[in-house]
């Protein structure tokens, strides 16, 4: 009866060997697998942002740092760190009869989700000269002009 019970024995240990080699088949496959690297040929694609420029009134040119765009409504493709997220932007928006317009924009996530932004700017007139009296005090009188056209 002793030589029956190591025949079940042996028939057992077979079992409990192969179960940490098979998990240990497993460890060594799913590491050579992670490392496999990006082909090169792929690149991460340029961030672009399409901002649309308009002004009321329309007409006015518009300058991002040393670059100038217009007249409005104009739209600007803007590549690279202008597009991310969080970048500020500096606008200013110039038409003759009207003041300098500064416009700060700051790019958020909803823009640079839909790939485009909005940027308006509501021009003031310039305050014109007020017509002021002549340096010595006199009237100023043009040849060949007449008070009354009659």
């Amino acid at each position: 009866s002793g030589s029956g019970a190591e025949t079940v024995l042996v028939p057992s240990a077979p079992p409990r060997i192969a179960e940490p080699a098979s998990v240990a088949a497993v460890g060594t496959t799913a590491p050579e697998a992670d490392p496999i690297p990006v082909p090169p040929e792929v690149e991460p694609p340029i961030p672009t942002l399409l901002i649309s420029l308009s002004s009321t009134p329309s007409g006015a040119m518009v300058a991002l740092g040393d670059r100038s765009y217009g007249p409005t409504p104009a739209q600007v493709e803007l590549t690279d760190e202008l597009a991310l997220s969080g970048s500020s932007l500096h606008f200013v928006f110039t038409r003759a009869g009207f003041r300098d317009t500064p416009v700060d924009v700051t790019v958020d996530s909803s823009a640079t989700e839909a790939g485009t932004l909005d940027v308006d700017a509501r021009l003031l007139w310039a305050p014109r000269a007020t017509a002021r009296p002549h340096p010595t005090g006199g009237e100023v009188r043009v040849e060949g002009y007449r008070d009354s056209p009659y």
